[in-house]
Order: structure tokens, then C-alpha cells, then sequence
């Protein structure tokens, strides 16, 4: 398990049922679930105060076991196998809403309606085609056999160097070591990434990063192809930009555009059943958790689906 500070940790095997009860742990079953073979850290490496919240396998099929999501599709603890990723594109704090998933529905308080479909490419993986890449209105790279994911444990966009350094080039900044820098002042297109026919726009405020004094530095990351080939990762400023709706009955995943957030008087858990056409009808069993503060916690959820599994 490599840590947040990029250190490695030991592990030792273990067959147990683990439930998440801070934000550093990593949860490995559902209840009701059968408990799945896994590894616990013996010796971590100063994890506590990171900032990274847990993994939680939500993958089509896994090297090592079943995952968790698939084993509750398999005992009909949830009746349609969808769930919908949405995270605020806000500037994070103690009261503000960070990310909603829903398990089992749309979310349409957070999503537009319109989410465009696309057929995976591999069977255990949410790989998708990607078409092309353009930079403000001139393309910077197609090529056939590339793919692309989302992700939301990751920060960056990802890809190939070669191309990235091309993009980065096209908006205008600079390479320092493995970081894009630009003037904060700087006027910078739209990046635009085509997959499956449709075209999806992320805005200069959503790839420019860390400000340090009056230089940017953009959530791009170039990988050496030698890792990497063909694949693409968009992680946070699209995956911020973008609802992400898994629909592994039909093995594809829709994208639609994030809405603002609006904040009520009192904040309510809101479970919100699909309507459109395009989306599995006949939901009847949707769960939507919620989780706020600065830093969006995949284990706040988990932990929060499973009270509600145990409340079923």
C-alpha cells in the first residue's frame, strides 16, 4: 500500500470484516456481504493527517475477489446496478456540501438530466474510446487505440507526456521538473476531450491548481509512455466538471454537467429517483449519502451506506 507521502508500508495477510470508523481507514465489505481476502497494514507511514480519504472498490470485476458493490448487486441488496458520482466544483469548507454518492438512482439534485452514455471498451474497467483532444479551437492529438477513464481518486489530468507536454504548451505554460506553470494573469483556453462522439469542455478555472505568488500550476500530469501508452485518467477537474453514472448492468457510463450548489437552510440527505428514458427506469431501492468538510470522504459514505443497509 503506497501512502500519501509516497512510502511503503507493510502488509501482512488477513481474512476479516472491516467497517471504516475514521477517515484512514480502508473498507472492505458491505454488510451482509461475505468478507473478503485482504491486506492490513502492520506499519503505516504517518497516514493519519493526509489528505486522502480511503479506497472502496467499485471496479466491474477485481484481481483479488469480488468487489463489495458487485457482491450486494449478486444478493438483490440493491435492485438496479447504477450509481451516480457527484462532486462540488466549490471551494471546500467545514459547512459546505463535498460529494454526494448514490447508490441505486440519478442524482438529478446535483446533475443535469442529460447524461450521454458510452459503451466500455474492457470488461473489468470503466475504459471508454477517446476520440481527440483539442486546446481552445485547434486539436491537439487523436490517435485509434486510445482510451480513457475517470476517476475520482485522482487529482490530475493524465496522460501521455508527449501529448501533454503539447497541451500544456498550447495554453501557454512552462515545464518546471513534472509541473505546467503559468502567470495566474494569463488568458487560457478551454481543454476539450471527445469520448464516444461527445464533446466535454473543462474550463481554465477547473485545471489551474496551487497558486504560488503569481504563477499557476495546472492539474496536468504527464506519464512516460512507457507506463502508459495509450490510456488517459481524467481525475479531478473533470471528474468535478462531470457527474459520473455507472451503469454496470449495461456495462457503460454517462456523463452529464455538474450544477452550482445550492446550499439550504438545513441540509437534507435527498434520494432522487431517475425519470429520464435514457437512464434504467423502475429504481425502488435508491440511497444517497452525503458528506461535507474540506476533504470529500469516500469512507464518510460507505460508512453512511452502511447504516442504511443495516437499517433494510
Amino acid at each position: 500500500m503506497i501512502g500519501n507521502l509516497g512510502r511503503l508500508s507493510t502488509v501482512r495477510d488477513l481474512h476479516a470484516f472491516l467497517l471504516a470508523k475514521t477517515q484512514c481507514d480502508w473498507v472492505i465489505s458491505l454488510y451482509r456481504t461475505p468478507p473478503l481476502h485482504h491486506r492490513q497494514a502492520a506499519r503505516i507511514t504517518d497516514p493519519y493527517y493526509a489528505y486522502y480519504d480511503g479506497i472502496f472498490g467499485l471496479a466491474l470485476e477485481a484481481y483479488l475477489g469480488t468487489p463489495p458493490l458487485i457482491n450486494a448487486l449478486g444478493q438483490g441488496l440493491i435492485d438496479e446496478p447504477l450509481l451516480t458520482m457527484w462532486l462540488s466544483n466549490e471551494k471546500p469548507s467545514d459547512d459546505s456540501l463535498a460529494g454526494q454518492l448514490t447508490i441505486g438512482g440519478a442524482d438529478y439534485e446535483h446533475c443535469s438530466p442529460d447524461f450521454r452514455f458510452n459503451d466500455l471498451l474492457e470488461g473489468g474497467q470503466f475504459y471508454m474510446p477517446l476520440d481527440h483532444i483539442s486546446v481552445g479551437k485547434s486539436t491537439i492529438g487523436k490517435h485509434p487505440n486510445w482510451k480513457v477513464i475517470s476517476d475520482t481518486g485522482s487529482s490530475h489530468l493524465n496522460g501521455p507526456k508527449t501529448v501533454m507536454d503539447k497541451i500544456a504548451k498550447a495554453i501557454g505554460a512552462e515545464i518546471d521538473g513534472d509541473d505546467y506553470v503559468i502567470s495566474c494573469n494569463a488568458t487560457m483556453p478551454h481543454i476539450t476531450f471527445e469520448i464516444g462522439g461527445w464533446p466535454y469542455t473543462i474550463a481554465p478555472h477547473e485545471y489551474i491548481g496551487a497558486k504560488n505568488d503569481d504563477h499557476c500550476t495546472l492539474l496536468l500530469n504527464g506519464i512516460s509512455e512507457k507506463e502508459q501508452q495509450n490510456t488517459w485518467v481524467l481525475g479531478g477537474p473533470f471528474t468535478r466538471a462531470y457527474c459520473q453514472i455507472y451503469d454496470i448492468g449495461k456495462k457503460r457510463v454517462g456523463f452529464s454537467k455538474s450544477l452550482p450548489l445550492v446550499v439550504p437552510e438545513s441540509r437534507e440527505i435527498t434520494t432522487v429517483r431517475p425519470v429520464e428514458s435514457e437512464v434504467t427506469p423502475g429504481f425502488t431501492s435508491t440511497s444517497s449519502i452525503a458528506c461535507g468538510g474540506p476533504s470529500f470522504s469516500l469512507i464518510c459514505l460507505i460508512t453512511a451506506c452502511f447504516i442504511w443497509f443495516c437499517l433494510c
